[in-house]
């Protein structure tokens, strides 16, 4: 879709994307109607089938953020520049724009003395969910061109869940809700690895790679592994050396009442630190949701903060690096299941 048609404020099946900065990764925003102040017209979740995506004209971007008018120039830098590298993987699918999780009395928390804390011995099969295996190509290929390693994480056998990102070098780490939670107190999911790209030495850590998996509990209890092997590794057939770009991990934890801890990262690298945006989710329970108003909030007071940064427009790229000014840490709706 040509930038210009960003300007029609209409219901898309296919996403948006704008142009890609160097080395960051085209994203795409949604926002609930909440977020949107009249009369600007939005489409309510209930008017539409949930396969598809609702995205937003500059001028509903420039009202998030304090400004009734934005350029599709400025659109570009606002999604394009300001939201480095954090993947649209997920969006794909559509997402609906009640962000409030439900309650249900069928919830079990997990109360049980956890005993097991190595991540990947599964007490049952992970039903995986049906991104996965376009995700793992999706990730390889980020690898490939150059980006930085980083996880996301896809909770299996049916769990409902909502989860945003933020921008690079916001500090802003990846948040999820649990919508609709297990019956029997266990999360069992998927997490998605890739290797590091922006080094220039992707097709040697493609052959040799190993992962590690951090899994902290609400109560401090911490679930760790190191040294994952790639998928590839023992296969029959395959040289141990066999190239994988991104590897796919199969965990599971208890469920408890509260934020979990999730972390993934090709050992070597920089760990959960080296990329919090991309490796670290905080993992919310259904009870204690979190808010990304909240979160637009603080965007907004960072924005308020630094007026010698001209937001929202194509000089804002320029202006944060001369201030050393972060992106503002905008939550970008990244997945919903």
């Amino acid at each position: 879709m040509a930038l210009q048609d960003l300007s029609v404020r209409a219901k898309v099946t296919t996403p948006v994307e704008l142009p890609t900065p160097p080395g960051g990764e085209a994203n795409l925003l949604q926002v609930p109607p909440e977020w949107v102040t009249p009369p600007l017209q939005v489409t309510r979740a209930a008017e539409r089938p949930r396969s598809n995506s609702s995205w937003w004209s500059p001028s509903q971007l420039g009202a998030l953020l304090g400004r009734r008018t934005v350029t599709a120039a400025a659109a570009a830098v606002l999604i394009g520049a300001s939201f480095f590298t954090t993947g649209c993987a997920g969006l794909r699918t559509g997402a609906s724009l009640d962000y409030l999780p439900r309650t249900t009395s069928a919830a079990v928390f997990s109360t049980a003395p956890v005993t097991q804390t190595d991540p990947t011995r599964l007490s049952a099969p992970v039903v995986r969910n049906s991104e996965v295996n376009w995700l793992q190509a999706h990730y390889a290929s980020m690898a490939r061109r150059g980006y930085a390693a980083q996880a996301q994480f896809l909770p299996g056998n049916g769990l409902e869940f909502e989860s945003w990102s933020h921008a690079y070098e916001t500090g802003v780490p990846r948040h999820m809700n649990v919508t609709d939670p297990p019956r029997d107190g266990v999360i069992r999911g998927t997490l998605v690895v890739n290797v590091s790209g922006h080094s220039g030495e992707a097709d040697a850590f493609a052959k040799s790679n190993t992962y590690s998996v951090r899994i902290e509990l609400p109560d401090g209890t911490v679930l760790e592994r190191s040294g994952i092997p790639r998928n590839v590794v023992g296969q029959p057939g395959l040289p141990s050396d066999t190239p994988e770009y991104a590897t796919t991990i199969d965990v599971e934890y208890p469920y408890m009442r509260g934020v979990t801890k999730v972390s993934a990262w090709p050992d070597g690298s920089g760990g959960t630190g080296g990329y919090i945006e991309g490796r670290l989710y905080l993992v919310h329970s259904h009870d204690q949701p979190w808010d990304p108003k909240v979160q637009l909030k603080l965007a907004k007071a960072h924005r308020a903060a630094h007026p010698e940064v001209r937001w929202g427009t194509r000089f804002e790229t320029a202006d944060r690096k001369e201030h050393h000014v972060s992106p503002d840490p905008v939550p970008i709706r990244h997945y919903s299941n």
